[in-house]
């Protein structure tokens, strides 16, 4: 028995027909039917955090106050439904102040943020109503670090070259410091200074306090092979010149306090490596910012009691993925950071995985912890410095790419 031959023409005509069938009506699907799913943006992280006093255990309150769909921002200067002129919470007009590169953004006494212009390589100080002024007709050329006395009348300008300058900017007086001097910090009353004293060998190097022209030099303590430990930050009421870190394991760090007088003061437990920290303007808290494994090596910022017998009180983590040098004071009660939308794995430990990702300005009171979103600069930037008039109705800050100087109205 002979089965009939098949006529492969007519097979492969029917299977094009079906295959063209079946495109038809995917197209049809993806036309009428097909519900898109909008891609997911993350939002700046707010982890958990502990209770700060006075918050009755609940902890911190998130008030984001801006609307649970994203605004995308456009690189115009203006996202497509409107930013504002005063931060809101939301999409914020940040003008351009400068279009140079600003570095060391400080304070003085009538309230002017000054700057280190890069570019000019000058300083100059910008008024109430943004205009741009010359602290001084000097040029310092590429001055490599700018560490300012608290009203920003004098500096200690750090050269490449390992030269130290302290300039007064009132009187137009300038007085060199030893080479091997480094790693500087004003007093409260900036009538003196400390910093690291880095001799040829460890046994020749120290912690120092000194006049704030260099004069009547004194040792605090050994620094031995340590001194990349040692944190040189004098405390505003005027207790300790800085901190000394110490491993604890893999994920913990005991910090030290070292004082003015090589006082024995308490320390505290961190978790997590990278400290950074400023103090609470009453030195009474030190915020600092850490990263640890159980973060995906990611920074959070952190407060804690800092002073006398309180020291390592009242440690919270304040829910934010940023690093303290982003953060600054309004007033004692009252933070500012800069938070970036979002942080890959091991951000802390490459910060430069941060440098394209733009940053949105937090308020947190450190009264109640409640934390609150101020506002997004209008163009989407990584904000590397940023500052804080005394009367909290201005914020500066500085683009990290650019390093251009924006203000923020916040009033």
């Amino acid at each position: 028995m002979h089965l009939p031959e098949l006529d492969y023409r007519k097979v492969a005509l029917a299977v094009l027909l079906v295959a063209t069938a079946a495109f038809f009506a995917f197209l049809l699907y993806l036309l009428f039917f097909r519900t898109f799913i909008a891609p997911v943006i993350e939002q700046p992280p707010a982890t958990g955090g502990g209770t700060l006093p006075g918050t009755g255990g609940s902890g911190p309150q998130v008030v984001t106050g801006v609307p649970t769909t994203t605004v995308p921002v456009t690189s115009g200067g203006a996202d497509q439904l409107g930013s504002s002129l005063i931060a809101r919470g939301g999409i914020t007009q940040t003008p351009t102040i400068n279009r140079t590169i600003s570095d060391a953004l400080a304070l003085n006494a009538s309230g002017d943020v000054q700057y280190y212009d890069r570019i000019n390589e000058k300083f100059y100080r910008v008024d109430a109503r943004g205009d741009i002024h010359e602290l001084t007709g000097e040029v310092f050329h590429n001055v490599q670090k700018v560490t300012w006395d608290k009203m920003s009348a004098k500096a200690i300008l750090e050269y490449p070259d390992g030269s130290n300058v302290v300039y007064d900017f009132t009187t137009a007086r300038q007085i060199t410091l030893p080479k091997h001097w480094e790693e500087f910090s004003f007093s409260p009353d900036s009538a003196q200074i400390a910093g690291k004293s880095i001799g040829t060998t460890p046994e020749n190097t120290w912690l120092f306090v000194a006049n704030a022209d260099g004069t009547g030099a004194r040792v605090v303590e050994a620094l031995g092979e340590n001194a990349d430990r040692v944190d040189i930050n004098w405390s505003p009421n005027n207790q300790m010149i800085g901190t000394y870190r110490e491993a604890k394991g893999f994920d913990e760090q005991k910090l030290f306090f070292l004082g003015l007088n090589q006082e024995n003061f308490k320390l505290t437990l961190v978790e997590g490596r990278d400290i950074r920290s400023i103090w609470k303007p009453d030195g009474a808290q030190l915020i600092y910012s850490a990263y640890t494994s159980a973060t995906g090596f990611r920074p959070e910022l952190w407060v804690v009691d800092a002073q006398g017998d309180a020291i390592g009180n009242n440690r919270h983590d304040l829910g934010l993925a940023t690093w303290a040098d982003k953060c600054t004071f309004g007033d004692t009660k009252t933070l500012y950071c800069a938070v970036p939308d979002s942080l890959p794995e091991q951000a802390g430990l490459y910060e430069e995985l941060s440098y394209d990702i733009p940053d949105t300005v937090y308020k947190i009171n450190l009264t109640n912890g409640v934390k609150s979103v101020v506002g997004k600069p209008d163009v989407a930037v990584a904000i590397e410095q940023l500052i804080v008039t005394g009367d909290q109705r201005l914020l500066y800050f500085t683009d990290r790419k650019t390093g251009r100087l924006h203000t923020m109205r916040l009033q």
